[in-house]
């Protein structure tokens, strides 16, 4: 404690201490630079084994300077008020770890905590590693990777394994096995990342949880692997690929893109998204809850969206609340929901629409599936539900514009005739029949106000909520 004195007065004060950060340099193994100490770039350790990492201490930082063959073993920690910064990004010399196709991995935390790794993402960083570009293990905590490209592996590119980790702007690509993984009790965030043309994109295993912020799921063989008690959560990302959640792990995927070759199997649950094709396979739990889904294309025949629980014992249930779903090519016959297998299909508050020339069918069943429909519009069909060895049934629906309304057996109670005047965002025009004509339903009171469902590209969507009134609307938009 120090006093300021003036006019007789003495002030205390506290004296403060600056802690000053140091930085280090190692360039590639095989020439001498300078003093070789680290302690410039023109004096940098020649390759990774040479690192003194005694000198280094938490807020320090290594640069990583030109193309190295070696594995980068990292030899001590930060701490819970400062990271220890691995950087790749060194303006006169950015840097990268080649494993040729021989080594295990490019860079190992080897244990160490509260770590920073950091590149540029125009450049590969990590690359032709054998079995994981990347290894964090042993309770990792408090570990950030920023910028990182991983490349090429013979396994995974990310691999992480009991650990907490953060990926900020950071790509997975070309991995015979998984793009990023978490194994047994891990924790990871990625905020802005892509993962494509690996196998699998994304894979949880064993008690993980993984979230994923304005991340691309694209290319892969399959997009999305959730399995023995794992939590995926997907906020504003953009998928193309196989969503796949084994037995009882959910997937939720919010605010999010599903672009065309997304296909769902299992617990998946989608809210406030826009859909471009999407088929489901193998269902368990699947829930739509406020989206938009234009159809497209299905592997079954025509176009629409393709239910298919035949496959083992998952016949489970699709459920949707409040969702639009508008058929999007009217050159080629289509059905907007295709069932073919013994699973359980209700709708709840859905707008069908479709082309009223081709041959556009609402609802497809067959087998011994159970299809309900509780307060739908279902506007501009050739044909309105279609099914074989199953009766679907329509509560407080409203069919309008449809060529053939039925087709078999459909048993329809308390139907609303007349014209819903959808608007082109779908939402009820003034004198719409579809205005105070359904039915409550326990647990469902929440709708769209307006939505503004983006490009289906870099625009993400936006729902605004809105409660039904007393009477209550029919069709996914409440007025």
């Amino acid at each position: 404690m120090g006093w300021i004195i003036g006019r007789g007065i003495g002030v205390p004060f506290r004296l403060g201490s600056s802690q000053k950060w140091s930085s280090y340099w190692t360039r590639p193994l095989g020439t001498t630079y300078g003093t070789g100490d680290g302690s410039s770039y023109d004096n940098a350790w020649s390759g990774f084994d040479e690192i003194d990492w005694g000198v280094m201490k938490a807020g320090d930082t290594l640069y990583v300077c030109g193309i190295h063959t070696e594995l980068l073993t990292i030899g001590t920690s930060g701490d819970a008020s400062h990271q220890l910064n691995i950087r790749f990004d060194y303006e006169t010399e950015a840097g990268a770890i080649d494993a040729e196709d021989t080594r295990n991995q490019c860079l190992n935390t080897n244990g160490k905590n509260y770590l920073t790794i950091k590149a540029i993402l125009a450049n590969k960083t990590l690359y032709d590693a054998a079995v994981s570009c990347s290894y964090i293990g042993d309770s990792g905590v408090g570990i950030i990777f920023d910028g990182v490209w991983a490349d090429g592996s013979g396994n995974e590119a990310f691999q992480n394994v009991g650990c907490t980790v953060i990926y900020n702007n950071c790509k997975g690509s070309g991995s015979v096995d998984d793009g990023l993984s978490g194994h047994e009790n891990t924790v990871l965030t990625c905020n802005d990342c892509e993962f494509s043309g690996n196998a699998q994109g994304i894979n949880a295993i064993i008690n993980s949880q993984i979230t994923c912020n304005r991340t691309v799921i694209k290319d892969n063989t399959n997009g999305i692997v959730s399995t023995q008690q794992d939590i995926f959560i997907f906020n504003n990302c953009k998928i193309s690929d196989t969503i796949s959640a084994d037995g009882d792990n959910p997937v939720y995927i919010n605010n999010s893109i599903l672009l065309p070759g997304s296909t769902i199997q299992g617990k998946v649950t989608i809210t406030d998204s826009y859909c471009l094709n999407t088929n489901m396979l193998n269902l368990s739990t699947t829930h739509f809850i406020r989206c938009y889904i234009k159809t497209n294309y299905n592997p079954g025949g025509g176009n629409g969206i393709y239910i298919n629980g035949n496959a083992g014992a998952l016949n489970g249930t699709l459920v949707m609340d409040y969702c639009i779903l508008k058929l999007d090519d009217p050159s080629v016959a289509a059905y907007i929901l295709q069932q073919i297998s013994t699973n359980t299909i209700t709708c709840n508050n859905c707008t069908f629409v479709g082309y009223g020339t081709t041959e556009g069918r609402l609802l497809h069943t067959a087998v011994t599936g159970v299809a309900t429909l509780n307060n739908c519009i279902m506007s501009t069909f050739k044909n309105g539900t279609v099914n074989y060895s199953s009766t679907p049934v329509l509560n407080y629906c409203n069919l309008y514009n449809i060529t053939t309304p039925t087709f078999g057996t459909t048993t329809n109670n308390n139907p609303v005739t007349g014209d819903p005047k959808l608007k082109a965002d779908y939402s009820l025009d003034t004198g719409s029949v579809a205005i105070g004509s359904g039915v409550a339903i326990e647990g469902k009171e929440t709708g769209i106000a307006s939505a503004n469902w983006g490009d289906g590209d870099t625009t993400y969507p936006v729902v605004i909520t809105k409660v039904q009134a007393e009477a209550w609307d029919l069709g996914a938009i409440i007025s």
